[in-house]
């Protein structure tokens, strides 16, 4: 927040109502020296009073910290920047990696039912397998959730050596489950010149998928 511009609104709307600052100031329970300094930008409102600042200054409080009037076609973006804008990068950095240990997890549950089948070609709809699946539903919805409930999907983007490392990982579980599914036994049973191709195999995949990531996080970070 610009304090300097949130100021020069303040004395803006101020006058517009053709109130003095110690008339403000009255209104608010305040001294006029109090509403100068936001004014000229060296202090901001305690919170106990924005609501009413704002009412008296006929403005929102999404305006209030903008700094700005904002169109009501663009009143939702415009609030939706100020609190992406309020996140700090610890917990943009924590709800990324939150995000991508759900898709993980969830992507896990849904594989144990196809590791522990057996002989059979599709796992059995029994109650263990259901509660795997159903568990791994409910942590993509809440994972889903959490991507559209922050502000700007800026957690997405917060890092973007966290999103290739990311799709790293996941890759590195596909890549697992698929082995353990083949079976250790018959991967080392496997001629060494066709492991050594898997290995150069698994490791080009990898290194690749880390780099579409890490670009693609980069390009939209730009567009933003």
């Amino acid at each position: 927040m610009d304090l300097k511009l949130t100021g020069d609104f303040i004395a803006e709307c101020r006058k517009e109502k053709q109130l003095t600052q110690k008339q403000l100031g009255e209104k608010l329970h305040v001294t006029d020296r109090a509403v100068s300094k936001w004014e000229r930008g060296k202090s901001f409102p305690d919170a106990g009073i924005l609501e009413n600042l704002c009412r008296e200054l006929d403005i929102s409080v999404s305006e209030l910290l903008a700094g700005k009037r904002i169109q009501p076609e663009d009143y939702h973006e415009e609030t939706e920047r100020l609190l992406a804008a309020s996140i700090g990068s610890r917990q943009l950095y924590s709800i990324q990696i939150i995000i991508y240990i759900l898709t993980v997890i969830a992507v896990v549950l849904i594989y144990i039912p196809f590791l522990a089948r057996g002989d059979v070609w599709m796992p059995a709809v029994s109650l263990p397998n259901l509660l795997c699946w159903l568990s791994a539903v409910l942590l993509a919805f809440c994972g889903s959730w959490l991507d559209k409930a922050v502000p700007d999907r800026m957690f997405r983007i917060s890092s973007v050596w966290i999103e290739g490392i990311a799709g790293g990982l996941s890759f590195i579980v596909m890549e697992a489950l698929i082995f353990a599914n083949i079976g250790i036994e018959d991967l080392m049973a496997a001629d060494p010149g066709e492991r050594m191709y898997l290995f150069l195999l698994t490791a080009g995949g990898l290194i690749l998928i880390i780099l579409v990531r890490v670009s693609r996080a980069r390009t939209r970070r730009k567009n933003l």
